[in-house]
């Protein structure tokens, strides 16, 4: 019985309670068990792809690099047996969205998610995928060499003032806000290097083109020698420098504003251009392209061709005669211009400060600024003559951004092409006074209107040949000198002293363009897209959740590369569901330059330096 007790007393694991050898305290679980049994506790699995059909000539690292424009690559190995190649990330977002832009590719390689043998990845069509997670809370701040904007402030936005049209003018609309507007300020169009063309009349290698007619002269003497057979293509008169534009409350030479000089003004009905449409069916040609839905047209039957010139030459004859204008003209008033040796008619459509008109040439159609102290009294039997320039309405035709295949095809029907018209009684259009109308080739019967509509869609890049750097657009410089009258686009990187500036003309075309940016942004079948560096794209501005021009300037693999706005001049982090590709049609200048502001230092600048600034007009001597 002694002996039951004392083994029942006897505890089989006291010895070993107070050996340390046996019982001791470790950091990790499983610490004095066989490494050889537990499974590598220190090492995460990645989520990886798998790269089938890889093609021989792909390495390593250009598998590395086409992988990184959508997530962060972690590492490589290569089964050389099957070529097989397998790609680790370093989450399952940046292998999702490698895995969806890469599923259909142009490399020749078949992409397979890890662990799923022999099994592609289902085509999902694209308006049914959720959108891509990009790890919000997570944004890279170290890796960065770039600095963004301290403070993303909403956009300015500019009232247009631009040929300011009489609103008693039926069809005003017109002439207000066109294609040509910047061509206005002087703006010197230029080919893109790749472009480069002969002169009309010396041959020799040139850029510079006829901002109307588009034909290429290499200087302006050369343009003004070959006007007598020029002005016959071309058929219109040439730009000139166009004035200070009226602001509202701003007074004319008499102290009046102009709301209360226009409800002096004898009235005119524009409506009187229309009156003499030709019929549908009958033959005419382009005059004058106005935007990418509004055209001039003339006649092309015999009596109107016979009527037109009977009109030039006699306006010719007139030159000995002519007066020149000494009271400020009317709106509506028909007037006489001299272009080199030419006179034209003219009707004025309003007034611009003391001097300058808005007047557009009534046989032609184009629209110009002009000192009305320059001008020729017409006479009677001048104003009674019917206008030959008729305008109209592409139907169904966009009034969009005209892109440069837009323009070179609409141009293309400026040198004397004979066009069907086509239109109905009840396409006119009452409160603007013009009609809607379909244009056809008489010679392809290609329908113009159709070509335009497709032309104004634009298309997402298919292939890395179509990707677009950041030097495939025009940058337009600032005028220089002192005293620019200059308006702020973006200063929030002011704590550097640069604040990003452009003249009010351009700030309201970069507002028109945006309205062609959202349309395209919006119907883009892309749903996530990660540009290289120095690549064009468009990117989602998260202030006001709109899309806005931008350029790559920084990848860190973390799903958020960093854009400056180019339109702008601001810079941020933009995750990639937010980004869409740059289509090539959308060839629109860069208008915007850094200004740095004299004297002042980003340790100097206050916050309250920042907001006066801000969107206001300025006028400074910049750098």
């Amino acid at each position: 019985m002694g002996d039951a007790e004392e083994f029942g007393e006897w505890n089989v694991m006291e010895k070993d309670y107070t050996n340390a050898e046996f019982n001791q305290y470790v950091s990790e679980t499983g610490g004095n068990l066989d490494d050889g049994f537990q499974p590598n506790l220190n090492k995460k699995a990645s989520p990886y792809l798998v790269f089938k059909n890889v093609p021989k000539g792909m390495t390593k690292l250009g598998l590395i690099n086409i992988c990184s424009k959508y997530g962060l690559v972690k590492g490589v190995n290569c089964y050389h047996k099957s070529n097989w190649y397998f790609v680790d990330f370093a989450t399952v977002a940046d292998a999702e969205a490698a895995c969806r832009n890469l599923e259909c590719n142009d490399y020749g390689f078949q992409v397979v998610v890890g662990k799923k043998k022999d099994k592609t990845i289902p085509q999902i069509p694209l308006e049914d995928k959720p959108p891509l997670p990009t790890q919000a809370s997570y944004i890279d701040h170290i890796n960065r060499t770039y600095r963004t904007s301290e403070k993303l402030h909403p956009r300015s936005h500019f009232e247009s003032s631009q040929l300011l049209v009489d609103s008693n003018l039926q069809n005003g609309f017109i002439f207000n806000d066109d294609a040509h507007a910047l061509e206005r300020q002087e703006f010197v169009e230029k080919a893109p290097p790749s472009k480069i063309n002969k002169c009309t009349l010396c041959k020799l290698d040139c850029d510079a083109v006829c901002t109307r007619c588009r034909a290429y002269y290499c200087s302006v003497q050369c343009q003004e020698k070959d006007w007598e057979k020029h002005r016959r293509i071309c058929g219109r008169p040439r730009l000139l420098q166009v004035g200070r534009t009226m602001e509202a409350g701003d007074n004319n030479e008499n102290g009046t504003t102009l709301k209360e000089n226009v409800e002096e003004q004898e009235k005119y009905d524009v409506c009187e251009i229309t009156k003499n449409i030709p019929q549908s069916g009958n033959v005419v040609t382009i005059t004058t392209i106005a935007k990418t839905n509004v055209v001039f047209i003339r006649s092309k039957a015999s009596s109107d061709i016979e009527n037109f010139f009977k009109t030039v030459n006699h306006l010719q004859k007139l030159s000995k005669t002519l007066k020149t204008v000494v009271k400020r003209p009317r709106c509506g008033q028909i007037l006489i211009n001299r272009y080199y040796d030419e006179f034209c008619r003219v009707m004025i459509l309003n007034h611009i400060g003391a001097e300058d008109v808005v007047v557009v040439y009534v046989d032609y159609g184009n629209v110009d600024i002009l000192n009305f102290k320059h001008l020729y009294e017409a006479p009677d039997d001048c104003i009674r003559i019917p206008f030959h320039a008729i305008p109209v309405i592409l139907k169904e035709v966009p009034d969009c951004y005209m892109t440069e295949e837009i323009r070179n095809f609409m141009y293309s029907y400026l040198n004397d092409i004979n066009v069907c018209l086509r239109y109905k009684s009840e396409d006119f259009i009452s409160d603007k006074g013009v009609y809607m109308v379909e244009i056809i080739d008489e010679h392809s019967q290609q329908n113009f209107n159709k070509i335009i509509t497709k032309l104004a869609i634009p298309r997402e890049p298919v292939d890395s040949n179509e990707i677009c750097p950041k030097d495939y657009l025009q940058h337009v410089p600032l005028p220089t000198g002192d005293n620019i009258e200059l308006v702020v686009m973006d200063n929030s990187l002011m704590h550097t002293a640069l604040i990003s500036c452009t003249l009010k003309l351009y700030a309201l075309e970069i507002q028109k363009f945006n309205r062609d940016l959202q349309k395209y942004a919006q119907n883009s079948s892309t749903t996530c897209y990660a540009p290289r560096i120095n690549e064009l794209c468009i990117a989602k501005y998260s202030v006001d959740g709109k899309w806005y021009r931008g350029c790559c300037l920084e990848l860190v693999g973390d799903g958020h590369p960093t854009i400056m706005f180019i339109d702008y001049g601001n810079i941020a982090y933009v995750g990639i569901d937010n980004i869409r590709p740059y289509p090539l049609q959308f060839t629109f200048p860069i208008y915007t330059s850094d200004c740095e502001i004299e004297g002042k230092s980003s340790r100097k600048m206050r916050q309250k330096d920042c907001e006066e600034i801000g969107g206001a007009y300025t006028q400074w001597n910049y750098h």
